[in-house]
């Protein structure tokens, strides 16, 4: 088989994965990130770590890091992603930490996201205090 074939064969089947959800009441379904999802992803955690590190403001995120990822995993049963654009972050990030967290985690573990997170920037110590 060539490359091309194998390669072709690959787009559009990514991963599902459907789970119940305690504080919907109401089974939701995560769909794996595409490529390019990806590179949006770390794109958004690369600055995130410089807003951490530096104090440094940016109007793309008014929002909670966890939504992003949450938003760009959540998906519709015909595979659509409803949740992936900055009005969807803002949506999520508005929900109970326990349950975004939750969510959070689902997706990390779906796209296998969860040492590239830690490493970029869950355990920063240059963290901006009120004071900064």
């Amino acid at each position: 088989m060539s490359l091309q074939t194998i390669i072709n064969a690959q787009i559009g089947n990514l991963k599902r994965e459907v789970i119940k959800v305690d504080a919907f009441g109401e089974d939701i379904e995560f769909l794996e990130l595409t490529g390019k999802l990806l590179e949006e992803w770390e794109s958004y955690c690369v600055e995130y770590d410089a807003v951490r590190k530096r104090g440094v403001a940016t109007a793309k995120q008014p929002f909670a890091l966890r939504s992003v990822l949450v938003g760009m995993s959540l998906c519709e049963a015909d595979g659509s992603r409803p949740f992936n654009n900055r009005d969807g972050y803002v949506k999520l990030s508005k929900l109970p930490s326990n349950v975004i967290d939750d969510l959070f985690d689902r997706a990390q573990k779906l796209n296998r996201l969860g040492r590239y997170f830690q490493e970029t920037v869950g355990n920063s110590s240059e963290v901006p205090s009120d004071d900064s």
